[in-house]
């Protein structure tokens, strides 16, 4: 029950996704890959599992299969719909 009342009171501190956009290209292919990929690496972290030290590599396999053309692709999408 404690873990549950601390993730419930930390969604102040949660960082909001502002993406609004549909799903890209790589978003298509990749992101059930890449949420199953992050949802493990953290719970193995926050169970004891992995150490801390395990983020890192998470976010070099984040990136390398995915994660930096996703970013790519929606930082794209936001210059799109903010330019004037």
């Amino acid at each position: 029950f404690q873990f549950a009342s601390n993730v419930w009171y930390s969604r102040e501190f949660s960082v909001k996704n502002a993406f609004t956009g549909g799903t890209t290209p790589t978003m298509q292919t990749r992101w059930d890959y890449l949420e199953k990929l992050e949802m493990e690496t953290f719970s193995k972290i926050i169970f004891g599992n992995e150490p801390v030290d395990a983020f890192d590599e998470f976010v070099k396999e984040w990136r390398a299969q995915g994660g930096d053309e996703i970013t790519k692709e929606v930082n794209e999408w936001y210059q799109s719909v903010t330019q004037q």
